[in-house]
């Protein structure tokens, strides 16, 4: 960063100051934290929005920590944002099946599903349920053809 008469000065502090308050100003992404329940407590209190999931995180923590569901204690341990949780499954039943697990934990969870066309029954049941979903980004068109068909 350069100050007006072009010499270089340090940023020690952030624009906005938190995230959380570059977002009540309306700039700034939320910023979600990934990773391992001990290396991300302390950044906890720092602005973020909350923990989130993905297969590839959740396989390392499993090899850690034991089954997804001791890993995800563990989340919530350490805070009480959103922890968004991200499960999988073969039909909408077995999704239904899964999620409940982990909403049973707690409140904080969030399902994030991937986009699939069976996921969509799931995506629709958890809303009329109340409870609150995201979903796997879709990068191709073939991807997204399905679920375009779909109402």
């Amino acid at each position: 960063m350069s100050t007006k008469n072009g010499t270089s000065a340090k940023l020690t502090e952030p624009l906005f100051g938190t995230a959380e308050n570059a977002r009540m100003i309306g700039s700034g992404p939320a910023i979600w934290l990934a990773g391992d329940p001990e290396d991300l407590k302390v950044w906890m209190d720092r602005g973020a929005a909350g923990i989130v999931t993905n297969t590839v995180v959740l396989n390392q923590m499993v090899q850690k920590y034991g089954q997804i569901t001791e890993v995800t204690k563990r989340y919530l341990d350490i805070t009480d944002k959103p922890v968004v949780i991200e499960i999988d499954g073969h039909s909408t039943e077995e999704l239904l099946s899964v999620g409940e697990v982990f909403t049973k934990m707690s409140d904080q969870i969030i399902l994030k599903i991937p986009a699939t066309t069976y996921a969509l029954g799931a995506f629709s049941e958890l809303k009329k349920a109340g409870i609150p979903t995201f979903c796997t980004t879709i990068f191709t068109l073939p991807k997204q053809l399905p679920l375009l068909k779909q109402e």
